[in-house]
């Protein structure tokens, strides 16, 4: 048996260009397609089809602390029009990548402040057009 490693610093994710960091403590990034890649139908007689489905849009979501000094750009890019590349990209198992091409910040992230000795935090939720995972 072999022991492995896991590095949480070699999961990035890059919006627009920009490797984003300041990532809230015990939080993940998330990504995932909206809907299922195959479709299963079963007919009367119990015989199974599959059918592929093209639908081709994922999300990526995260947490920031209010710290990160990355809040202020993704709201910059949240209240453009621009449409940007975002990846997720993991080093540590042989580079799997999430992501497109075609993707912009879909919903505000919940604004709270906090007056006691917590650090508030923003969850960004990027929608992907063309998303895939490789």
């Amino acid at each position: 048996m072999s022991v492995k490693s896991y590095d949480p610093l070699e999961d990035i994710l890059v919006y627009g260009g920009r490797t984003i960091t300041g990532f809230a403590d015990g939080t993940f990034i998330t990504a995932s397609k909206l809907e299922r890649k195959w479709e299963t139908h079963v007919g009367a007689h119990g015989e199974v089809t599959r059918s592929r489905n093209r639908h081709p849009v994922g999300q990526i979501t995260f947490t920031l602390h209010r710290s990160s000094p990355d809040i202020d750009y993704l709201i910059g890019k949240m209240n453009s029009n621009d449409i940007d590349v975002c990846n997720v990209v993991s080093r540590n198992t042989k580079q799997i990548t999430a992501g497109g091409s075609q993707a912009w910040i879909a919903e505000f992230p919940e604004f709270q402040s906090t007056s006691g000795d917590d650090v508030p935090e923003f969850e960004f939720v990027v929608e992907v057009a063309d998303f895939e995972m490789k």
